[in-house]
């Protein structure tokens, strides 16, 4: 078993200008900073090659096979089938997730949820990521 948990964080200015669609054009600065509010994913394995999404705040389950040949865009749990299929991760695995605050308050639960996400599965795999790759590799997602 392997539990991650992730800080959700407040931004005081500049929400909205850390998205590519905006920085490329104009630049863009942000002031946040993490609050002691989490968001946790705990990973345990699976005998069978099926992979099952549990979202406590979402309410939500989805359960698939095959992830490399998973069409997720639009479900509700997009971002962690992404990153599973990022990793290529074709191993059975359950991820439940929750979180400290409901979804949408506007306190980077999405991106709380990618971060999380990534780290989970990097570190499982044994393919770590620092710091910085992590935030490199999340910024699309969130």
């Amino acid at each position: 078993m392997l539990i991650v948990r992730t800080p959700v964080r407040i931004s005081f200015a500049g929400g909205g200008t850390d998205f590519p669609s905006y920085y490329e054009r104009f630049g863009g600065l942000v002031l946040s900073t993490a609050i002691d509010k989490y968001f946790y994913t705990v990973l345990t394995e699976r005998e069978d090659r099926q992979t099952q999404i549990i979202s406590s705040d979402l309410k939500t389950l989805e359960t698939c096979e095959q992830i490399s040949r998973m069409e997720f865009q639009g479900l509700d749990l997009e971002i962690p089938f992404a990153v599973l299929k990022y990793f290529q991760c074709d191993v059975g695995v359950n991820l439940f997730l929750a979180s400290e605050v409901p979804p949408g308050t506007g306190l980077g639960s999405s991106a709380a949820v990618c971060v999380n996400a990534l780290k989970t599965l990097s570190v499982f795999l044994g393919r770590d990521l620092s710091d910085r790759a992590l935030a490199e590799t999340a910024l699309p997602w969130h």
